[in-house]
């Protein structure tokens, strides 16, 4: 997650789109982790869904998200419009990633991410029964991020709530985007050239 924030956070220009990203010269430290893994969770880049019943050479797969942040002692707590979610959340366990983000501290950017992120899913739960949710094969409770956007963007609901998620993701971006250079994934001609 950390190469993923690394490679997507410096905009392509014409000047900079082909530059060679490199080892980092220096360890990065474990804010820098942090932060690019919490980056990741909500760029608009992150295609990250969540399966039910995938059919393939002739067996059937369950494809958890694994990317999803939020622990099932808080998802329990939300106002949830689907009674399969709610049977689901009680018979499941906690995501990868909600387990690692509970066990690391984060940077106050970071936290407002999650922040942020938070009252998106709830409004997603909340309105469940309003949204065409098949369209975008939402049929679990750990829908991936890719899914919850476009579903809650196609109903015209959280538009308010994703803009501000999004800003936070971008001032995050922006702590992250001169550490890139810093640690040497990039020489500092070759990041600033896309920063627009």
């Amino acid at each position: 997650m950390t190469l993923y924030a690394v490679r997507k956070i410096p905009k392509p220009t014409w000047l900079n789109d082909r530059n060679q990203f490199l080892i980092p010269h220096t360890e990065p430290n474990k804010e820098f982790y942090n932060n690019c893994v919490v980056w990741s969770l909500f760029s608009k880049s992150n295609e990250t869904t969540a399966l039910k019943n995938v059919s393939y050479l002739g067996n059937i797969y369950q494809i958890k998200n694994n990317f999803y942040p939020f622990r099932l002692e808080e998802i329990k707590n939300w106002e949830i419009k689907d009674s399969d979610f709610k049977l689901q959340i009680v018979n499941d366990q906690n995501r990868f990633v909600a387990d690692w983000l509970s066990k690391n501290d984060l940077s106050d950017e970071a936290k407002q991410v999650i922040k942020k992120a938070e009252i998106v899913y709830k409004l997603f739960y909340a309105n469940l029964n309003l949204m065409a949710t098949h369209k975008w094969k939402i049929e679990v409770w750990d829908a991936g991020w890719y899914q919850i956007r476009r579903c809650l963007t196609e109903h015209n609901i959280a538009t308010d709530e994703l803009k501000e998620l999004s800003k936070a993701n971008e001032q995050l971006a922006n702590k992250i985007l001169p550490q890139i250079e810093e640690y040497g994934f990039l020489d500092k001609d070759e990041i600033y050239d896309g920063v627009t």
